[in-house]
């Protein structure tokens, strides 16, 4: 039986003191989850200390933390960019501080990373909005960085293409996506199946949404349950597998009541199915060509290179032992200075191919002269 290299959980919301946030999600059979609060008065070590134990005793995984921040935030494509998110500069300073409150909180209570909406960051690179923003997100970033935390982007009011420019901007080494597939259809910034295309190495997590495109200018797309909207996960997770991301897919379904219950446990098992049907897929297609790439090049690389050595060596070492051998006697013989004996030797020789040259140049033509 193959691995699973992906679990399915369920988002948990931090609820009043006391509650145990995990409650609803130990009924519906997982064990992992994602934490979520906009309350900051609520991030308080005691809140931690009880989040931690009832972590302890339902065996639940907190994977992240998703913190929201302080001051009004709209929903919409009208009020939406001049209030969420660190994009705003009339409460850019107070998020900071919110967020940071946020990685504390994450730290107590053993989450490994924090994530939030950074807001609708602008497209322009030349925008007077997107440098100081950009140095926002760096500021908590490197704060999470300090405590072995990771700074995850949620995914919706940006572009994945302007989310991944950010992302290479910054250039830090504990940034991820928190990668909502929702969110990019609601806001009709572009589709999960090629965002993955854009940004995928950089996803650490998926929120399990499911949804419909924007039908006028001013409000988002509606939410709808997982496999009825856009999304595409019959598609979305074997391309997750292909490329290799082992993280969580944290169930998340935006409204309330039994509906929401209901959802949720409809969605559990569709997602499980097709976890089990890639998991069965994957290996099978990976060792194929594993296999088979592997004797192939060996094979080659060791057959050629080893005789061209092999004759090469021994030519060069051939050609250039008598080269050498020649010439050291020219040059030593002339140096050595016996004039009488040099010359001797080197008379004869002329006078041996002089006389030669002559007297087969002469005696043809004189003899028969002198005898007529």
């Amino acid at each position: 039986m193959s691995k699973k290299q992906m679990t399915v959980g369920v988002l948990s919301k931090l609820g009043p003191d006391g509650s145990n946030p995990f409650a609803a999600i130990i009924d519906h059979g997982v064990k992992v989850t994602q934490v979520c609060s906009w309350e900051v008065a609520r991030w308080t070590p005691a809140t931690a200390k009880r989040v931690v134990t009832n972590a302890k005793k339902g065996g639940i995984r907190v994977n992240s933390m998703w913190a929201g921040y302080s001051g009004r935030v709209a929903w919409n494509f009208i009020d939406g960019p001049s209030t969420l998110g660190l994009v705003p500069p009339e409460t850019r300073a107070q998020r900071v501080k919110d967020l940071k409150k946020g990685a504390d909180f994450a730290e107590m209570i053993g989450a490994p990373a924090i994530v939030t909406h950074c807001g609708f960051i602008p497209e322009n690179w030349d925008s007077p909005l997107y440098q100081p923003t950009l140095d926002a997100i760096g500021e908590v970033a490197e704060y999470c960085r300090k405590k072995g935390l990771e700074f995850w982007f949620e995914t919706g009011q940006e572009t994945p293409v302007t989310l991944l420019r950010t992302i290479e901007d910054l250039g830090m080494p504990n940034l991820g996506i928190n990668f909502d597939t929702a969110n990019v259809i609601l806001y009709g910034k572009g589709n999960p199946l090629d965002a993955l295309d854009v940004f995928g190495k950089y996803v650490k997590c998926l929120h399990a949404k499911d949804g419909l495109y924007p039908t006028n200018g001013r409000q988002l797309g509606k939410e709808v349950p997982v496999g009825e909207g856009k999304s595409q996960y019959e598609k979305l997770i074997p391309k997750l597998y292909e490329m290799g991301f082992k993280g969580d897919l944290i169930i998340e379904r935006e409204i309330t009541g039994e509906q929401q219950t209901k959802d949720i446990v409809k969605t559990i098992v569709y997602l499980n199915k097709l976890i089990d049907k890639a998991a069965a897929k994957a290996p099978a297609k990976k060792a194929a060509p594993k296999a088979a790439a592997k004797p192939a090049p060996k094979a080659k690389a060791a057959a050629v290179k080893a005789p061209a050595k092999a004759v090469k060596a021994p030519a060069k070492k051939a050609a250039a032992k008598p080269a050498p051998k020649a010439k050291a006697p020219a040059k030593k013989a002339a140096p050595a200075k016996p004039a009488p004996k040099a010359a001797a030797v080197k008379a004869p020789a002329k006078a041996v191919k002089a006389p030669a040259k002559k007297a087969a140049a002469k005696p043809a033509p004189k003899a028969p002269a002198k005898k007529a």
